[in-house]
């Protein structure tokens, strides 16, 4: 089924909140706030959008973390699973 796109139309105090959330988050281009930036820093997980309290959002950066790291942390979870299942580690 193909997927239906939709516009919504903002008001002038949606743009400022939109520019002021982009600004707090280092999302510029050319100097200014850009939300072009904020979504694209947000799809690409750079960005974390956790819910702050019920009146609003938190963003943060996502935590850069070395890719060895999280590949020895792979390997022993793959390690625990083997155990688990009876399959010798390798």
């Amino acid at each position: 089924m193909a997927l239906k796109r939709k516009s919504t139309e903002m008001d002038e105090t949606n743009w400022i909140a939109l520019e002021k959330v982009a600004a707090k988050c280092g999302c510029l281009y050319s100097g200014k706030p850009s939300w072009r930036r904020l979504f694209t820093l947000s799809a690409r997980g750079v960005l974390v959008v956790s819910v702050k309290d019920k009146f609003g959002l938190h963003l943060r950066r996502a935590r850069v973390k070395d890719p060895r790291e999280r590949a020895e942390r792979d390997r022993l979870r793959q390690e625990k699973i083997r155990r688990a299942a009876g399959v010798e580690p390798r």
